[in-house]
């Protein structure tokens, strides 16, 4: 949201700057729409564990998502593709203009002998190129760059 009014974590010289005008503004926006009841009454309450299963249910209005939620939506098999529609985050002055990205990672602990040998194992499976490909296919994503370890 911050992001929308020109604000963000951090200023032009790289400082933290969490309290910056335009990121008081966007929180100050917010906290109206709670006000008005535009948005979850409760927030602290909502499980967030499968949103995009709920919005595909039409439990959730609107939701910020990505291409991996589409096949979520057809698998619920309750909204039509003219039930809802795909568009820019918005900003103050208009969409945003940056991407915010998307950055997941898999973690893995560091284990002796068998399970070392266990986990390279499962890593090499789960980035081999067949299955980044069929992973890029089915969520319309890039697949991994690269496998890094710090061996």
């Amino acid at each position: 949201m911050v992001l929308g009014n020109g604000g963000g974590y951090q200023d032009d010289s790289g400082n933290w700057t969490i309290n910056s005008s335009q990121n008081a503004e966007a929180l100050q926006f917010l906290s109206g729409l709670v006000s008005a009841g535009d948005t979850e009454p409760n927030p602290g309450t909502k499980d967030r564990t499968d949103l995009w299963k709920q919005f595909a249910q039409g439990s959730i209005g609107m939701i910020n998502g990505s291409p991996a939620l589409i096949p979520i939506i057809q698998d619920g098999k309750k909204l039509q593709a003219s039930d809802w529609a795909s568009v820019p985050i918005p900003g103050k002055s208009g969409p945003l203009d940056k991407t915010l990205g998307v950055c997941d990672n898999v973690s893995v602990f560091k284990g002796d002998g068998k399970k070392q040998a266990a986990i390279t194992k499962f890593l090499d499976f789960a980035y081999s190129d067949k299955y980044q490909v069929q992973f890029d296919k089915e969520y319309d994503l890039l697949p991994a760059p690269t496998r890094r370890s710090s061996r």
